[in-house]
């Protein structure tokens, strides 16, 4: 190149080491720009899981809170099935949970700019999670009991049933326990 230019040759080495440095920087920061892009991905990532299973548990609260006591036997039968229904839809839904809780640990080990905020948001799960189970088990317990009751509200009025009929025959008979 000092032949051919000569007395140039200086200032395009000069020229040519200032591109190699800027193309150097260019690339160092669009790998920083790719890092970022990247991480606010992951964010978006756990943000958007975090939030779909953090309105998936508010739904099922409200079911779960919905149903009333039964009056007899079989509506009590019948809301134990349907309670037993949301439980298996409870553990069906585990694998998302588990996918939600393995991509925020995930961006903590790395060391994501918002790691305290996935911690936080890792926490309200594992709590709202927990009420949940704890709120199917309080209703478990209540269905449990209502049907006790039923049972024994149904066997009552039967036994009095009996007792009535035995007293008109009694009475029919003309026998007197009095």
């Amino acid at each position: 190149m000092a032949a051919k230019y000569g007395d140039y040759s200086e200032e395009i080495l000069e020229k040519k080491i200032a591109i190699m440095d800027n193309w150097a920087k260019l690339q160092e920061q669009s790998t920083e720009r790719r890092n970022k892009l990247n991480a606010a991905h992951d964010m978006f990532l756990f943000l958007g899981e975090h939030t779909d299973l953090m309105q998936w548990i508010k739904e099922k609260t409200t079911l779960l809170n919905s149903d009333e006591l039964a009056t007899d036997v079989p509506g009590a039968e019948q809301l134990i099935n349907r309670h037993n229904e949301h439980k298996a839809e409870l553990l069906a839904e585990e694998d998302s949970f588990t996918r939600c809780e393995d991509l925020g640990n995930k961006l903590i080990e790395a060391d994501h700019p918002n790691s305290d905020s996935i911690k936080d948001k890792l926490v309200e799960l594992a709590n709202e999670k927990a009420a949940l189970f704890a709120l199917w088990e309080q209703r478990k317990l209540m269905y449990s009991q209502c049907i006790e009751y039923q049972i024994f509200c149904r066997d009552v009025e039967q036994t009095e049933a009996w007792l009535a009929k035995q007293e008109v025959k009694k009475k029919l008979a003309g026998i007197s326990y009095l």
